[in-house]
């Protein structure tokens, strides 16, 4: 593929189905339903067209949207009984059908919010449009109730502007699709950790009973997409009234690379002496708990889909109250955590213990901002600017922060001073001669002239245009706000970052991006000149000493390392992403004030030096557990072990 074809693709959010995928997304359809009416609204080059027609008869209507017109002309070739519409699925009278679609089939695109809001440049609607469009869409179709309705529109409008593209294509596909009718989607893993996608989730327990989740267990459904695929089968219901009242379950199938041959995804498919789709069937009709080398099936409460959704619902503003109360104290664990620990276990999140969670510095540019530190004398660092500059320069440890870039410039768990190689620059009250007659009249006595050669630097900064963005450091867009003025003068200039607030001088960080188990790093803080983190980490802040040690243990226990890998999102290579949203969402066991102070004292061990990182993580564990009986203590152990392994190896890791 040329890269203008990839990168149209991206632009569009294109993976298309194949012909595998799609197949086997039909076959999850159930063989008794006979789909008369069929739509794809984001059809593509064809392949989920090619599916319907290739393996359910009884067809009258099939239909296919897509708005781009190179997918459409190929798309046309090969489905020569359908018809194939150029069009934009949010604003085409063609999607409109009385009593609905019996089957709403798609794989949406994903095209990133970034690229969305750009969209008009290449000819494509924006956002905000695709709101409006999508709003019309729902105010307009006939075949769903007001209640419906007024569900379908609250979602639209409180969805997040941060989402991709897919969220409005959930939306859409469950506005058209008739009651008693099955909506089958195509979407990446991530869908069920996202907090952009908590509105569908709403959607979905709401007006679907979702029958049938599939994972692509090693990623290889999709030859250019770096991240598992899920496919999903949903019947549509009427409106559940009541969340609490909810009562459905859902088939989750996970398949292994082993499950493939050449043909299909589940040739090698094999259970009850079938093999291949007659095996899938099997196991689908089984409703309840297998497994083999190629695949596992577990039958369990929808809800468990969703635990963060479940967890928060009483904090969202768009949840109805009634809704609310199917959560009334109660704790929904990751699915494949549910039962690992006595149901009589409480459980508490770190923010219901004072913590704050947050993020660490954005300079807005790291090339200008991060210095290597050479060395010091004297309150005087040698250090080294970036490869734009490259000069080794003298600067003032008054205009100097140390920094924690990146994890792997921490060997162990402990960030000290001396083992950081990174410097931020960070100007308080010094500006340069330049710009001394500049500053507003009523502070300029409080101001103190830079050093010779870190002015040099800055005036050096300004000069230099970046060559693939086109700008000066002072003209991006995140270094803009830096500049403030009042009428008859400056309080700031561009190489000026704001305050430092607590999230950037943290006591605690995990990295974002984990190519192994997450872990917490302990910050060894000078409390009159603390390290600033990066953006690259997830910070942590609390001002009791006792509640920093205890976080320390409880974050780098086998619990936690579990829960981050269940609820994370898995990236491109393997690496898992963490965000503070995710953290909030941990639950932890509540332990007895003695087992609490063990941790804490645990911690002081470890930071003394008497424990080495394994015997550190092994005796969290053994506390964290010993509440229990002995051979419940071992039990949960062990299994926590097999799933921290098992998740670890879905992402290709080992350690």
């Amino acid at each position: 593929m040329s890269q203008k074809e990839s990168l149209r693709q991206k632009r569009l959010g294109q993976y298309f189905s194949g012909k595998k995928v799609s197949e086997l997304l039909v076959n999850l359809l159930p063989n008794e339903y006979v789909f008369r009416t069929v739509i794809d609204p984001m059809v593509g080059s064809g392949d989920m067209l090619r599916a319907i027609l290739d393996c359910k008869s009884g067809l009258h209507e099939l239909y296919g949207i897509d708005i781009d017109s190179k997918a459409i002309e190929n798309c046309k070739k090969e489905n020569l009984e359908a018809t194939v519409i150029m069009g934009d699925a949010f604003n085409c009278s063609e999607i409109f059908k009385k009593k609905g679609w019996d089957l709403v089939i798609t794989n949406p695109p994903y095209v990133r919010y970034q690229l969305l809001n750009n969209n008009e440049e290449a000819g494509l609607p924006n956002a905000e449009q695709i709101r409006e469009n999508l709003k019309s869409v729902i105010q307009n179709v006939e075949n769903i109730s007001e209640d419906d309705r007024n569900l379908l529109l609250s979602i639209s409008d409180v969805y997040s502007g941060l989402s991709d593209m897919a969220v409005p294509a959930w939306i859409l596909c469950s506005t058209i699709v008739k009651i008693g009718g099955y909506m089958a989607m195509v979407v990446p893993e991530s869908w069920l950790n996202r907090d952009y996608a908590m509105p569908i989730y709403y959607l979905l327990l709401k007006l679907f009973d979702v029958e049938i989740v599939v994972k692509d267990v090693d990623s290889v459904w999709f030859d250019n997409a770096s991240v598992r695929t899920c496919l999903v089968v949903a019947k549509r219901k009427t409106i559940t009234e009541r969340l609490a009242d909810h009562k459905e379950k859902t088939i989750l199938i996970e398949l292994t690379k082993d499950a493939i041959d050449t043909n299909s995804l589940v040739g090698n498919l094999c259970y009850e002496g079938e093999k291949g789709y007659a095996a899938l069937e099997r196991i689908i009709r089984a409703k309840k708990d297998i497994s083999d080398s190629s695949f596992s099936c577990r039958y369990l409460n929808t809800a468990l889909l969703f635990p963060t959704f479940i967890n928060s619902m009483a904090k969202l503003s768009w949840v109805l109250n009634n809704d609310k109360q199917m959560v009334d104290k109660t704790v929904v664990l990751p699915e494949e955590m549910m039962g690992l620990l006595p149901d009589k276990t409480k459980y508490f999140l770190i923010e219901d213990r004072g913590w704050s969670v947050g993020q660490g510095l954005r300079t807005g540019a790291n090339d200008f901002f991060y210095v290597d530190i050479l060395g010091q004398a004297n309150g005087i660092f040698d250090v080294q600017t970036r490869g734009w500059d490259k000069k080794i320069i003298r600067i003032h440890e008054s205009n100097l922060k140390y920094a924690l870039q990146n994890r792997g410039e921490i060997g162990g768990l402990v960030v000290n001073k001396k083992e950081i190689s990174k410097a931020v620059i960070y100007i308080e009250k010094h500006v340069c001669r330049k710009d001394v007659n500049k500053l507003f009249n009523g502070t300029r006595d409080e101001w103190k002239l830079l050093e010779q050669e870190l002015e040099a630097y800055i005036c050096r900064a300004e000069k230099y245009v970046h060559p693939k963005k086109k700008k000066r450091f002072m003209d991006l867009s995140a270094v803009k706000p830096n500049i403030k003025k009042k009428d008859d003068g400056y309080v700031s200039f561009w190489y000026m970052m704001p305050k430092l607030q607590r999230r950037h001088t943290p006591d605690l960080c995990i990295s974002r991006l984990s190519g192994k188990s997450p872990e917490c790093l302990y910050i060894n803080n000078d409390h009159d000149d603390r390290i600033v983190v990066d953006a690259n980490f997830i910070t942590l802040f609390n001002n009791d000493e006792n509640n920093t040690l205890l976080l320390f243990a409880l974050l780098n226990s086998l619990w936690s390392k579990c829960y981050l890998e269940c609820i994370g999102n898995r990236m491109g290579g393997g690496a898992l992403k963490i965000e503070a949203s995710h953290l909030k969402k941990v639950f932890f066991p509540v332990l007895e004030e003695v087992k609490e102070e063990e941790l804490i004292h645990c911690s002081q061990k470890f930071l003394a030096g008497l424990y080495d990182k394994d015997e550190f993580v092994n005796a969290i564990n053994d506390i964290m557990f010993s509440i229990y009986e002995k051979s419940e203590e071992d039990n949960i152990k062990k299994q926590l072990i097999n799933l921290l392994e098992k998740k670890k190896k879905e992402r290709g890791i080992s350690e």
